[in-house]
């Protein structure tokens, strides 16, 4: 993802629609060629405790917690169990 800045030692949540894969705003809306919004996070637990939440909540998206080079850590989808794709964040 270009244009997308964290710190060393954040984490960033993004959300997703389930169905379309589209990516959402932070507010729910469907983000349709605007920047990208995403909740930061200075704690990976914190992060995915969040990204867990939010996907209980709301079962109609997908939460991806990236680390600071943006590459995905883990994926939560509505009734699975949480795909981690890097083990050694935790």
């Amino acid at each position: 993802m270009t244009g997308l800045k964290l710190e060393s030692g954040q984490f960033a949540v993004i959300h997703i629609e389930t169905a379309t894969g589209i990516l959402l705003n932070l507010d729910g809306a469907r983000n349709l060629g605007t920047e990208i919004e995403y909740l930061v996070f200075t704690e990976i637990d914190k992060a995915v405790e969040y990204a867990q939440n939010k996907v209980d909540a709301e079962p109609d998206i997908e939460c991806i917690v990236y680390d600071s080079d943006f590459s995905p850590i883990v994926v939560f989808q509505n009734g699975l169990v949480p795909n981690w794709i890097r083990h050694s964040m935790r």
